[in-house]
């Protein structure tokens, strides 16, 4: 009896105390540490945003209540990297600034960096005539220290004595610095340099050691292709999680399996085999985001451009959701039961799980039912907006976009975008502005309707004036000429998507599709407007949304198809959830690239 008064007793204190909490006391805390021991504060990467355009401090929270907030609260929005879960540390950069590791718990607290972080100085020994580098808070730059011993070289030993009888005092030699050790990046060993280094103990700490830490921009579940020299046609998948990697070949067998480590500007894949150090490139597109990944062979060196991986080594493009509202991948079901019955692997959840047991039951996170940015920031529950799915568990499962500051209710999070506690109308990391204009009304503009090639008013905001809509709206009958002559490789990715790999050439006329299952339909292309139309061969026209962007390795086409015979989904997002429409991610060899190094009719 007395143990069950006391739990309650500490949760009514708890949550007293909690009811207590002025938001605007994060304002106070000064680091990520002391900002996220509050709850409910959490950690900006860079200054927090107002409505009228001003900043904040980097800690900020919100109040219980936000119709009765305390006097002075400002709703904000952190316009990238939200976080109260863990803390970013900073690494020295190049040009000697602390700047964030960009992974939770790698890298030093801030007060440490800005006390390392400092240019190298060095001192001239009169007798050797060379520059040695010094602690900090001694000696000058090399430029000037060179400067020096040149002087010194030139005078000979009179300025010496002359300097050494005004002072009374022997200015005396700088002793020589032994060498130190810097960390080669091709072997990852210490290697002994003339000039600068660390010791040699300091060195081999860090060299070739990756973070503990999956970096978060690499979590998730993927699908993708194979684009390199050889590939393996079809479908592949990848689960990516802090603790343990998966990817599948298109049979479905298990090609890798492992933990993934980021190291420097390098992505690596660790598996019993060995080390796969890899180069990659992020993409953000409609719906997906897409991680090109080019690894060397176990036990190489990292391949020296995306080139030299396509053609010796192993690279993938891999796609996962950005948004699970409207796309939800379903994969590994069989691989992933099969690992966790062996205890082979470890993932906090999986798709299959989230089958089973709700996610809103496995996260406990009250504000993620709000399934949009004005409902999530007027609850009731302290929620904010993140403009793309939050990450809970040290990144381990991906949540949805609105989540709960206050942790005595809610798990802990990270946001890798846009977080936001006022309406969002406010600017993302990839320059799209969300949420609705908050200006007055305006005129009703005009769209091209492409299926009867005749405008339209625009009931939403939006379209253009009708003289100009009517300038623009007529069908020519020709191949967008960034599309003649490609042939594109990718997956579908709406809801009710087929499984497997798709095919897409392009002639200066027509469109030869090839679904997974090897059937080929052909249909001629033409343009309406922004509208891609293909025309099969019964006279129904599909009306398609297309968007052609160029990658670090391959060229990219986000394409939304309509229903055969009716209207072009009204936006990507419409693509994936309409019924009858269909939407793909395809992949083709950038223009003009050489065929050994990427080729994809075989």
């Amino acid at each position: 009896m007395k143990i069950v008064l006391c739990a309650v007793l500490l949760f009514v204190g708890a949550a007293l105390a909690d009811e207590q909490q002025d938001a605007n006391a994060c304002l106070t805390y000064p680091s990520c540490e002391e900002c996220i021991a509050h709850n409910p504060c959490g950690w900006c990467s860079v200054p927090v945003v107002y409505d009228d355009g001003s900043t904040g401090p980097r800690c900020a929270g919100k109040p219980r209540d936000p119709k009765n907030p305390p006097p002075g609260y400002k709703p904000w929005t952190c316009p990238l990297d939200f976080q109260n879960d863990r803390c970013y540390g900073y690494l020295c950069s190049a040009t000697f600034n602390c700047v964030s590791s960009g992974s939770p718990g790698a890298g030093v607290p801030l007060a440490e960096c800005l006390a390392k972080c400092l240019p190298p100085t060095y001192e001239c020994n009169s007798t050797t005539k060379k520059c040695y580098q010094v602690d900090p808070g001694h000696g000058t730059d090399l430029p000037s220290c060179e400067q020096i011993c040149n002087n010194t070289q030139t005078t000979g030993s009179t300025t010496s004595q002359t300097t050494a009888s005004t002072t009374g005092q022997s200015t005396g030699n700088p002793s020589p610095q032994p060498d130190g050790y810097a960390c080669d990046q091709g072997s990852l060993t210490c290697l002994q340099v003339s000039n600068g280094g660390t010791p040699k103990a300091d060195c081999v700490a860090v060299c070739g050691k990756p973070s503990n830490n999956t970096p978060i921009f690499a979590l998730g579940d993927y699908r993708g292709l194979q684009i390199s020299k050889g590939y393996v046609r079809g479908e592949w998948q990848a689960r990516i999680g802090a603790e343990d990697a998966v990817i599948v070949d298109p049979t479905g067998a298990i090609w890798a399996q492992g933990k993934v480590k980021g190291f420097n500007n390098e992505l690596w894949l660790i598996t019993s085999q060995g080390l796969n150090r890899g180069i990659y490139g992020i993409n953000d597109l409609p719906e997906v985001e897409v991680l090109t990944w080019a690894l060397g062979g176990v036990g190489k060196t990292v391949p020296a451009s995306f080139d030299a991986a396509m053609s010796t080594g192993q690279v993938f493009v891999f796609a996962k959701c950005l948004n699970q509202n409207v796309c939800n991948f379903h994969i590994l079901q069989k691989v992933m039961e099969h690992l966790r019955k062996q205890h082979k692997i470890n993932f906090i959840s999986s798709e299959e799980e989230v089958k089973k047991r709700d996610l809103e039951q496995i996260v406990n996170d009250p504000c993620m039912k709000y399934p949009d940015c004005h409902s999530c920031i007027s609850a009731p529950e302290q929620c904010g907006w993140c403009s793309v799915n939050v990450l809970y568990f040290n990144g381990t499962v991906v949540g949805k976009n609105c989540a709960g500051l206050n942790t005595s209710v809610a798990p802990k999070i990270n946001c890798t975008g846009s977080f936001s506690t006022q309406d969002c109308n406010f600017v993302t990391t990839t320059g799209q502005t969300t949420g609705q204009s908050t200006g007055g009304p305006t005129a009703p503009g005009f769209t091209c309707d492409p299926v009867n090639v005749t405008c339209i008013p625009n009931n939403s905001s939006g379209g253009s004036p009708k003289d100009v809509c009517d300038k623009q709206c007529n069908t020519v009958p020709i191949v967008p000429p960034v599309l003649v002559g490609q042939l594109f490789r990718g997956l579908e990715i709406d809801q009710m998507y087929v499984k497997g790999e798709w095919r897409a050439k392009f002639s200066d006329t027509d469109v030869t599709i090839t679904d997974p299952s090897g059937k080929q339909t052909v249909g001629k292309v033409s343009q309406t407007e922004r509208y891609l139309t293909i025309t099969l061969p019964d006279g129904r026209g599909i009306q398609t949304l297309w968007q052609v962007s160029q990658g670090p390795a391959t060229q990219f086409l986000s394409w939304a198809w309509g229903a055969p015979g009716g209207q072009p989904p009204a936006s990507f997002d419409d693509g994936m959830t309409s019924k009858g429409a269909t939407e793909y991610f395809f992949v083709s060899c950038l223009p003009g690239k050489d065929p050994n190094i990427c080729d994809f009719s075989k």
